[in-house]
């Protein structure tokens, strides 16, 4: 039975993404999970289309919007040649992984660990700088940031991302 084998494997393998994302710090856990099992099952499929003939789900909607299921491809979907648009897309990223949640500084660094990016060493100045419209995009919520209005809409028209789900978390 096929269906079981591929549930064991698939089993198998999230307990072993789940030993990694455990010694992380926990400002990056969720990211990096997701980061991770995208990696893995974004490749199973591409393999599985490639083994049947290379023909495409009937909903893989592969459009004008970028994978947000994998942060390392969406990045990689955006030209980014300074440090503050490095910035940007990542906290495009988190708004479309989980809304309009506050995130930390910290956590935008260590997301741009892992996929490589440049980001400016004093994010703050970035964000209390950052306009769109005339508008300021970010506002700072206690030591964390988050979105304006006109921030999540500047997402929206240059990132092309939708809002996220908050996870349980209140706004």
């Amino acid at each position: 039975m096929s269906d079981g084998k591929d549930f064991n494997e698939t089993k198998k393998l999230l307990l072993q993404i789940n030993e990694v994302v455990e010694k992380l710090d926990p400002a990056i856990r969720l990211a990096a999970f997701e980061m991770l099992t995208s990696m893995y099952f974004s490749k199973k499929q591409t393999l599985k289309r490639a083994a049947s003939g290379g023909t495409v789900d009937a909903d893989d909607d592969s459009g004008d919007a970028p994978d947000t299921g994998d942060l390392g491809a969406f990045v990689q979907s955006f030209e980014t040649g300074k440090p503050h648009e490095a910035l940007e897309v990542l906290v495009a990223w988190l708004y479309s992984q989980r809304g309009n949640h506050p995130f930390t500084t910290s956590e935008l660094k260590a997301l741009a660990d892992e996929c490589g990016m440049i980001v400016p060493g004093r994010p703050d100045m970035t964000f209390k700088g950052a306009k769109a419209n005339g508008k300021a995009i970010y506002i700072q919520s206690g030591k964390n940031w988050k979105l304006t209005v006109s921030g999540e809409m500047h997402m929206r028209a240059t990132y092309k991302v939708t809002k996220g789900k908050a996870n349980g978390s209140e706004d």
